[in-house]
């Protein structure tokens, strides 16, 4: 098969040509999303329920650092990592590499807490930094947020717009729309969560509830099943190819 036998097609066409080629396709997809709403009921169950075993474990959280979704997780970016590596190793193209750099520091950050550490390392420059109720910690984050993603994006949109149009063209284009539902979860609702925080601590109002950190989190990780379903996809497309 051609190599661009994607060429000419538009960008919906070439989404299902990739991903939606047989019957079978979207078993890995439910599957991954049944795990992510299993966790998310875990997590209202833990919020709500008074049953000892399950409120005192904080692991069953989505919000709770290494619990159990968090750790779920882990494995989906370093399946798209694993996928992206190998697609740019096999078939020498940087931007599939590009893509498996992104993903491993994703893995890191999730994992290691980078943007926390280095939001309360950068905390004392922004101390007397008020705007939007966000505190001198949520301006550090956000700042190690932009950073860190305008060098690793700006390295994929690099390799993007210098590559041909092929296969791996189309793929980082249906990633890049990926990207950016992901990056509405946590950067944008992130936000607002920290904001509605504050503002509930400042004016003694109950905006701390359950509701924008679960679409926070449980929004990232329906995003995240979506594009290592969508990457395993390009990986068998490619292999055919």
């Amino acid at each position: 098969m051609d190599i661009n036998r994607l060429y000419g097609l538009g960008l919906r066409q070439a989404f299902s040509k990739i991903a939606l080629s047989d019957y079978r396709a979207l078993r890995l997809l439910w599957f991954l999303l049944g795990i992510d709403f299993a966790f998310i009921l875990l997590h209202v169950a833990y919020s709500v329920t008074d049953f000892a075993p399950l409120a005192e474990n904080k692991y069953a959280a989505i919000s709770t650092d290494h619990g159990y979704s968090e750790f779920f997780q882990y494995i989906k970016l370093t399946g798209l990592f694993l996928i992206c590596f190998t697609l740019g190793y096999r078939k020498q193209i940087k931007l599939y590499l590009a893509w498996a750099c992104l993903f491993l520091y994703m893995v890191a950050d999730d994992s290691l807490r980078i943007h926390e550490r280095v939001g309360r390392a950068l905390a004392p420059k922004f101390e007397q930094s008020q705007f939007l109720f966000l505190g001198a910690k949520d301006f550090g984050q956000i700042l190690t947020y932009l950073v860190s993603g305008l060098i690793l994006v700006g390295i994929i949109a690099v390799c993007h717009y210098r590559h041909p149009k092929s296969n791996a063209k189309y793929a980082s284009t249906i990633l890049f729309i990926f990207l950016a539902a992901f990056a509405a979860f946590s950067g944008l609702i992130d936000t607002l969560h920290s904001m509605a925080a504050q503002i509930g601590t400042t004016y003694g109002l109950p905006l701390d509830a359950i509701g924008l950190g679960l679409i926070e989190d449980g929004g990232e990780m329906v995003v995240i099943s979506g594009m290592l379903w969508f990457a395993w996809r390009l990986y068998k497309f490619e292999a055919a190819s």
